[in-house]
């Protein structure tokens, strides 16, 4: 008997998450994503920009825009690590090529998918209207951020619904 290879009869302790020999192929693919994205939004300043103009702004659409971009951000991160590790709450395989059929998938992917769309647009409108970016800035900055965010949410591993159970 291979000594590299446990028994059968002996229950394996499974983690969560999924391992990859091309760890450093997915994480140079994801970098197309982080360091343009970064770059960009180092070189805006869009961190100062987004400040001043919720600290700095009026108490009108400028501001509102703007913690609107931030919530729809924000909920859109979350929903994404909500579709990373729902497998591994429910102890089920998600099949995401047909989402549709799926019952969690088939609420949070529209979801998402409106949450990006209408917090980039915000984002968006914040930087073009109301910042000193100007529009064409304004909408390089909003893609910049959201390159960097699912640039650094891409390398996140996901997360397998077999694990360690004591049953």
């Amino acid at each position: 008997m291979n000594m590299n290879t446990p028994s059968p009869s002996v229950p394996q302790r499974q983690y969560g998450w999924t391992s990859s020999s091309s760890w450093s192929q997915h994480t140079l693919r994801q970098l197309r994503f982080i360091l343009p994205g970064g770059a960009a939004a180092y070189y805006l300043d869009l961190a100062q920009e987004l400040q001043r103009v919720l600290l700095q702004g009026a108490a009108g659409w400028g501001r509102t825009t703007a913690l609107a971009g931030v919530g729809l951000g924000l909920l859109t991160v979350v929903m994404f690590l909500y579709v990373l590790i729902a497998p591994w709450m429910t102890g089920s395989e998600m099949d995401y090529a047909s989402w549709q059929q799926d019952g969690t998938l088939s609420t949070v992917i529209p979801m998402l998918t409106v949450s990006i769309a209408f917090g980039w647009s915000t984002l968006a409108a914040t930087f073009c209207l109301w910042s000193d970016l100007g529009y064409t800035k304004g909408v390089i900055g909003a893609t910049a951020a959201y390159m960097l965010i699912f640039g650094l949410l891409g390398l996140l591993p996901s997360m397998k619904a077999n694990r360690f159970r004591h049953d």
